[in-house]
């Protein structure tokens, strides 16, 4: 909730998306891990040794890192949404429920201009093609944005080529929660087979003739056998592309974006299914019930004077522009390299030096930054995109 107060006290308008119901698409990966603890908290084995780190180093006195291995042990149900959307709704902070993942709903409201920017620690958001996205936000008012258009221009993979399927096919095999990566096939050694490939049956050829990677009968994985590997790449794209949506102008669910004529749906069920009762959509998006076991939660009034979905309407607002432009709330970060040249210096008086730069109205620093026209004159390069 500070991240959220911050925000507000800069005058930003934010909307808080959470995760639904689990994805039918992760049932078979999360069934060969999941475990639980006596107390039920810890789902997998990955949970389990944060655990069991949190527990070291809270034994070693190391209370800071303790916690925060003890937050990532814990799963999130969304029992554990109910006491931070009451605060919200205290506060006249919009939110909504995603049918399944909060990467592809805030995918959804970026593509259709319903926010500025998606504040998120998850680089599936480039993935979807998030147009804007912020990362590492800290309780200071930092991060490090990084414009979709920008990507290809990194110098760093050389993906200047590449079309925005080749950048999703690049990102699914280089670790995505739908798939997992080529065994010994980093993002850097993908770049080469999917720019000769282009195509997901070409790029898996490649990868099988040159890169020694056996898609058929051995695994990518190293080691266990799966058959599949063709076929659940390509269930991860159309997941990526397709899955299941609220939106929130008609408050129905749809998909992410439109899906082909000859693309039947029903025979898709592994990215999820839309939920044909409107009114029930519009229940599941304010957790009125409970997307995981479909009981209702009648502890959320909202007060009459509380809009979920205002903001739709402040977007339309062309006086409200100001507001929602968040380059001027915060502080970023830009790349070190770029092959943008810097600007000049400026010179300075030799007695009393000038003070020049942009500063956050809400980090106040006392080292003054340097100038910048436009956050769009430079191409963001060190990114983590999977």
């Amino acid at each position: 909730m500070k991240l959220v107060e911050m925000v507000l006290d800069n005058g930003i308008i934010p909307i808080l998306v959470f995760d639904g119901s689990d994805m039918p698409i992760k049932d078979k990966e999360n069934g060969k891990r999941e475990e639980f603890d006596l107390c039920g908290m810890v789902r997998n084995r990955e949970r389990m040794k944060k655990r069991q780190e949190a527990q070291q180093l809270e034994l070693e006195g190391k209370i800071k890192e303790a916690n925060s291995s003890y937050a990532a042990s814990i799963n999130i149900t969304p029992e554990l949404y109910v006491p931070l959307i009451k605060r919200l709704i205290e506060r006249g902070v919009s939110y909504i429920i995603a049918p399944y993942e909060a990467d592809a709903e805030l995918a959804y409201l970026s593509h259709h201009h319903l926010v500025d920017l998606i504040i998120t620690q998850d680089g599936d958001s480039l993935a979807y093609g998030c147009e804007k996205v912020l990362f590492k936000l800290s309780p200071k008012g930092r991060g490090e944005e990084i414009q979709y258009r920008n990507v290809f221009q990194s110098t760093e993979l050389s993906i200047r080529e590449y079309s925005e399927d080749m950048f999703l096919y690049l990102c699914i095999l280089s670790k995505c929660d739908f798939l997992p990566n080529p065994r010994g096939k980093g993002i850097k050694r993908l770049v080469p087979f999917v720019k000769e490939g282009r195509t997901p049956d070409r790029i898996l050829q490649l990868l099988q003739l040159k890169g020694g990677c056996d898609i058929t009968d051995q695994s990518m994985l190293g080691g266990e056998v799966t058959c599949r590997y063709r076929s659940d790449f390509h269930r991860a794209i159309n997941t990526f592309r397709y899955q299941i949506v609220f939106d929130p102008v008609s408050q129905t669910q749809t998909t992410l974006t439109p899906v082909p004529e000859d693309f039947d749906l029903s025979l898709h069920t592994y990215f999820g299914t839309i939920e044909p009762d409107v009114e029930r959509a519009r229940e599941l998006s304010r957790l009125h019930v409970n997307p995981l076991t479909g009981e209702r939660i009648d502890c959320l009034a909202f007060p009459e004077s509380y809009d979920n979905l205002g903001f739709i309407s402040l977007k339309k607002d062309v006086s409200m522009h100001n507001k929602l432009n968040l380059l001027h709330m915060f502080p970023v970060r830009t790349i070190t390299k770029s092959t943008i040249p810097k600007p000049q210096k400026a010179e300075r008086p030799s007695v009393e030096k000038e003070k020049i730069g942009l500063r956050s109205p809400y980090f106040k620093s006392s080292k003054p930054r340097s100038p910048v026209k436009s956050l769009s004159d430079y191409k963001y390069e060190q990114f983590d995109v999977c």
